[in-house]
């Protein structure tokens, strides 16, 4: 692979409150640097020239590119960190014509990993999978929309969703996500996330309520199984 250019990016001190042993982690830029050929850059216009390098430049990353922008030089990326740590440095290199393909892997994501959706670009919805799991959704009446790192999917408030019809449940884990409300929920059952089981009734669910709070559990019968979380998420 023959790079003209290269980046470096350091994680900044105190940013990694204790090494992280084979961690994705996210890199979220804009720099004229890294604008594509056609916006008067050096990389390619589907980005697939820009790939991750350990320090030094010689060992590369697993990495998956989740969107590029040409015209500004923006992308996001989900690199594979073997240790993370503060003052980590990943070099960035970019500027090779003949890499036509995107190097991309869904080993980025270790086993313990059961779906990840980062939704795609601020321009372009991507509700796939991007572990080597597939569970693929499906969307009804959900848009595009900006979201905290890239894209993200906006929701109507009355008949827009994702959904998947199968999906194996760990026995232990985490869900998290991020989220921004427009307005305080009408009701107390408008569900961010709902787990249901093979049988129908409901598993688990993420809820914001009307009162400003956001609650989380499992559920257990008629009831949540109410948990007041300053994040959302369960595990």
């Amino acid at each position: 692979m023959a790079f003209n250019f290269y980046s470096d990016f350091t994680i900044q001190g105190s940013q990694v409150p204790s090494t992280q042993t084979n961690f994705p982690l996210t890199l979220v830029w804009t720099d004229t640097r890294f604008k594509d050929t056609d916006n008067g850059g050096p990389c390619r216009p589907d980005g697939n020239d820009i790939r991750p390098y350990d320090a030094t430049g010689v060992s590369a990353l697993t990495y998956q590119k989740v969107w590029y922008n040409g015209a500004t030089g923006a992308f996001e990326f989900k690199i594979l960190g073997a240790s993370v740590a503060n003052a980590l440095a990943i070099r960035m290199k970019y500027g090779d014509a003949a890499l036509s393909s995107d190097g991309s892997s869904t080993s980025t994501w270790p086993s313990t990993y059961k779906l990840v959706l980062p939704m795609g670009s601020p321009t372009s919805l991507d509700i796939n999978d991007y572990t080597s799991n597939a569970n693929n959704f499906t969307n009804a009446n959900t848009v595009v929309a900006s979201g905290k790192l890239g894209g993200a999917a906006s929701f109507n408030g009355t008949n827009a969703k994702l959904t998947r019809n199968s999906f194996t449940v760990p026995t232990s884990g985490a869900i998290t996500c991020w989220w921004k409300p427009t307005a305080n929920p009408a009701t107390t059952s408008a569900s961010i996330f709902e787990l249901y089981t093979s049988t129908g009734p409901k598993a688990m669910a993420i809820l914001p309520y009307n009162n400003g709070h956001i609650y989380s559990g499992w559920w257990t019968g008629a009831n949540v199984d109410i948990k007041d979380w300053t994040e959302s998420g369960i595990s």
